[in-house]
């Protein structure tokens, strides 16, 4: 039986990889592409059974017409999956055109581009019952009051993570902002949320055409500092908050897009309330943990979008209090004395990895992770 193919675009890291299996387990047909640059020797998921091909071009031109020449061989229309904020950016360039051959990610009646911004971006929250914050474009920043503040490039297509700094006061920032603004000519800044990165949430969620499909909470147990001001979550677990739901719906309904959605919050630890930070139209990183412990949302997107049932994926009870690893990432943090403790006790609960997989090793073997970190992560999970 001839079936629809899924179309990842990108191929460096956990997100794709995770997408790339979930589509797997569902028995998806999957192809991806990706567009070489710095990250080549971050390719894992070409070694995964579940990815059919892997196509590799040197820029958005040749990626243009790769995917022209395969959506027109293709037996029925694909569906694409961008793992990446310039896989999106692409995507909502080229919609019209993609149109032809795939169902593309698309944001009624709105330019996903312009939703990426991250002023723009904050904004989508207000009137959905998320509490929100002060922010705004870093040119108009006139605050005098003594609070913190994060700065953030303006679309993080465009610049890298490692521009993100935190003032610990508006006076600090007044103090850089023209210098700001004179490397990066704009930026977006918000105000900070008081709380270590253990107070971290996602929710990834769906509008499905049967209704509002929450594919899971998260909370962050582990960061690998990356930079100053600049953490990425290598361990998180699964939660639930039921009241969450109702505000993560009403975005949906505000958004009205037709792929998945890794909604952002940080819970305060001055007034214990959720407050809501961006959120990315795209699959989230951590993601397999969704698939394990949650509903599978990459699968229940596609079946959506060819019209076919995806019942059977939402009648599934969630589990909380399961944690996933990035593996990629944890030695790193493993070799690092100081916070020898903090790793082991967060990897406690771990049951999911990005890459460990019992029916799919080969990604995981290309990790080329020492002996130790091997062993500690093969018992674990």
């Amino acid at each position: 039986m001839k079936k629809n193919n899924s179309i990842v675009l990108g191929l460096a890291g956990s997100n794709p990889l995770s997408t790339v299996k979930s589509l797997g387990y569902e028995g998806i047909p999957t192809i991806g592409f990706h567009i070489s640059d710095k990250d080549e020797n971050r390719v894992y998921v070409s070694s995964s059974k579940y990815l059919g091909q892997g196509i590799y071009v040197s820029g958005q031109e040749e990626l243009l017409k790769k995917l022209q020449d395969y959506g027109e061989i293709q037996d029925r229309r694909g569906v694409l999956f961008p793992t990446g904020d310039q896989y999106v950016v692409f995507c909502s360039q080229n919609k019209d055109f993609l149109s032809k051959y795939f169902y593309v990610p698309k944001v009624k009646g709105k330019d996903i581009e312009n939703l990426l911004d991250k002023n723009i971006n904050s904004k989508l929250a207000e009137g959905t019952g998320f509490n929100t914050l002060a922010s705004g474009y870093l040119s108009n920043f006139s605050d005098i009051n003594d609070r913190p503040y994060v700065v953030k490039p303006i679309n993080s297509a465009k610049a890298p993570k490692s521009s993100i700094t935190f003032y610990k006061s508006s006076r600090d920032l007044l103090a850089d902002k023209q210098k700001l603004l004179d490397k990066y000519e704009e930026m977006v800044f918000q105000e900070f949320v008081p709380g270590d990165n253990t107070n971290i949430f996602e929710v990834h969620a769906f509008q499905s055409s049967k209704g509002m499909v929450i594919g899971g909470m998260q909370r962050q147990r582990l960061s690998l500092i990356q930079g100053p001001n600049v953490h990425a979550g290598i361990v998180y677990e699964s939660v639930w908050d039921q009241s969450l739901v109702e505000p993560a719906k009403n975005l949906l309904r505000k958004l009205n897009f037709n792929g998945p959605v890794d909604i952002n919050l940080k819970r305060s630890t001055k007034d214990k309330l959720f407050y809501f930070i961006e959120c990315n139209l795209r699959t989230s990183s951590n993601l397999a943990l969704d698939t394990f412990s949650g509903l599978n949302l990459p699968a229940i997107v596609y079946f959506d979008l060819i019209g076919e049932d995806f019942s059977y994926l939402i009648n599934r009870k969630s589990k909380v209090g399961v944690r996933w690893v990035d593996e990629s990432d944890i030695e790193v943090v493993l070799n690092q004395e100081k916070r020898r403790g903090e790793v082991l006790n967060a990897l406690n609960g771990v049951k999911v990895g990005v890459f460990y997989d019992p029916t799919d090793m080969q990604p995981f073997d290309n990790l080329n992770l020492n002996s130790t970190t091997k062993k500690i992560l093969e018992h674990i999970i």
